[in-house]
């Protein structure tokens, strides 16, 4: 009875027409019927939409494990062997630009221990550049992503 009850709460506003026995048999089989098909609907929808998500979650997962990587392993063979040959070359400059800094650095931080009445104040540590220029152009000619303020 109790199953019954249900649906009947669920119809709330569904006017039943009366018979000798009860309610017509016709009109409940297809409120019945329509009630199965909502329920079959709203399933697959939910099927659809997990398998969606699953989908979601691979091309995520795919989409983090790439962004990983260096842009010279999304390439042909040859090019990305190009690219982490001259990847390889800037690094070793960058290390040696910064062995080339710090070697006068450790010199000049010495003569200042040694004596520091010749110095007005203390030395200051240099980086290296960022940027290198023969012929700094204006701040309007450069490019939006390169605009430095002087």
């Amino acid at each position: 009875m109790s199953e019954h009850s249900d649906l009947l709460a669920e119809a709330g506003t569904i006017q039943w027409e009366r018979e000798v026995r009860g309610y017509n048999r016709q009109q409940v089989d297809e409120y019945v019927a329509w009630r199965t098909g909502q329920a079959r609907d709203l399933e697959a929808k939910l099927s659809q939409s997990l398998a969606e998500i699953e989908r979601l979650r691979r091309e995520l997962a795919e989409a983090r494990d790439t962004a990983g990587r260096p842009a010279h392993e999304e390439i042909s063979e040859r090019v990305g062997q190009i690219l982490k040959l001259a990847d390889d070359e800037a690094k070793a400059q960058r290390n040696r630009a910064q062995e080339v800094i710090a070697k006068p650095r450790g010199v000049l931080l010495a003569a200042y221990a040694a004596h520091p009445e010749l110095f007005r104040h203390p030395p200051t540590a240099r980086s290296v550049p960022t940027e290198v220029w023969i012929n700094r152009p204006w701040a309007g000619s450069l490019p939006v992503g390169r605009r430095t303020t002087e």
